[in-house]
């Protein structure tokens, strides 16, 4: 028994001491998001920099044609990622895109004639 003791003596003075929990303390944390790569399917801009030129569908793999205000071309598909949307369907005319984090809404790109 009073090994037992000393032994328990012994680890607990060697434990260091944690300062109590705080029960109200919020431990929630930031959502940072990841800085932008441009890799295969990913593009780097915003979609409110871009201008839809032409959808092509009705074919077994759709393209949608944008470009950006410098004149640089990019042809996109279903999956493809645009600064924090993804491509979700090409439609006659309409690219349909979804937020990828916080509120998921649905942004429709359409042609202007």
């Amino acid at each position: 028994m009073l090994v037992a003791a000393v032994l328990l003596t012994a680890f607990a003075a060697a434990a260091p001491a944690e300062p109590p929990r705080d029960p109200f303390a919020s431990y929630s944390f930031d959502v940072v998001e990841p800085a932008c790569t441009e890799a295969a399917g990913v593009l780097c801009v915003e979609i409110d920099t871009l201008t839809l030129v032409g959808v092509v569908t009705g074919v077994p793999s759709p393209r949608a044609l944008f470009e950006d205000k410098d004149g640089r071309s990019f042809v996109l598909k279903v999956g493809d990622v645009v600064g924090r949307h993804r491509i979700t369907a090409l439609r006659r005319g309409q690219v349909v895109f979804r937020q990828q984090l916080g509120t998921r809404a649905e942004v429709i790109v359409a042609l202007t004639r």
